[in-house]
Parts: structure tokens; C-alpha cells; sequence
């Protein structure tokens, strides 16, 4: 196992992902302030110290009424809650626990994990389905180039 790219970092020709010239496949975003989900994989796998991490914590609106809930962990299994209200116990496999099926109320969802002397929590808020043929996410036009001189090169 080896890590290609710790942070995303700048490259020109790249034309995908998040923002063009960025290559977003860093353990760490460009910015070096937010630790993405593998990031914590890697922890899980290497690391001997008592750990677990939620994933898809950005990802903290939902419109579904029962949801997947992952976490990465070095310990042999953990303990799921929402609400307050335990969800169950499972086993990680390959550092990896899932739980499926797990019901959110309308509203604002604390959930949290528990693995060994580790724990992590985090909000997922439960909103209204979007109304059918709606887009969830609105489309952005693209800013129209501005006009220079006709004699500028173009990208001067």
C-alpha cells in the first residue's frame, strides 16, 4: 500500500473534478484544511492508535428516510447511535463498518460511533424530497468571457 498524492495540488492541464487546474485526488484538499474521507482509510490501516471516523460528513443533507452510515476503524467492531437511540453493533470488515437501513428523523440527525476508547459524530439533516423533475442542485451558467482588445492574445 503507498499513498500516490498526500494534497491536491495545482496542475494546469486538468480540466476535472472540483475546479479545473486542480488535481483533487490528495488525502488532503489543496487548502490543507479538510481531511477527506481516505485520509482516515490510511489511518485505519497503519495507524495502532484507537481510531474511528464517519464518512461522507459533507455530504450532510439527505432527502432519504433511511440512510447507509460508514465509518473507518482500527478496532474490531462498533457501536452506532442517532439520536441518542442505539442503531446496533457490527463488525468491521477490512477497517470498514457499515450500517444500512439507518432511519433519520426530519431535521437535524445527531449521529455517532463509537469503537473501543474511540468515538466520532456528526449532523446529517434530513430534508423534503425535492419535488419530481425538480434538479436538487441548481444549474450554474457559465460567466461569460470578458472582451478585450482585439489584439490581446487570447488568456492575457
Amino acid at each position: 500500500m503507498f499513498v500516490w498524492v498526500a494534497f491536491d495540488l495545482a496542475s494546469d492541464g486538468r480540466h476535472e473534478g472540483d475546479r479545473p487546474g486542480i488535481n483533487d485526488k490528495g488525502l488532503v484538499t489543496y487548502d490543507r484544511s479538510t481531511r477527506k474521507d481516505a485520509y482516515y482509510w490510511y489511518q485505519a490501516n497503519w495507524s495502532s492508535v484507537p481510531m474511528v471516523h464517519l464518512t461522507d460528513r459533507r455530504l450532510d443533507r439527505r432527502s432519504e428516510a433511511t440512510v447507509a452510515i460508514r465509518a473507518f476503524t482500527n478496532a474490531a467492531d462498533a457501536i452506532l447511535s442517532v439520536n441518542g437511540h442505539r442503531i446496533g453493533r457490527a463488525a468491521a470488515v477490512d477497517h470498514e463498518v457499515l450500517w444500512t437501513d439507518v432511519p433519520l428523523s426530519m431535521g437535524a440527525n445527531l449521529v455517532t460511533v463509537t469503537a473501543g476508547s474511540a468515538s466520532d459524530g456528526m449532523t446529517l439533516t434530513r430534508i423534503a424530497a425535492p419535488v419530481s423533475g425538480a434538479r436538487e442542485i441548481p444549474e450554474v451558467a457559465a460567466k461569460k468571457a470578458e472582451e478585450g482588445p482585439a489584439s490581446k492574445p487570447p488568456g492575457q
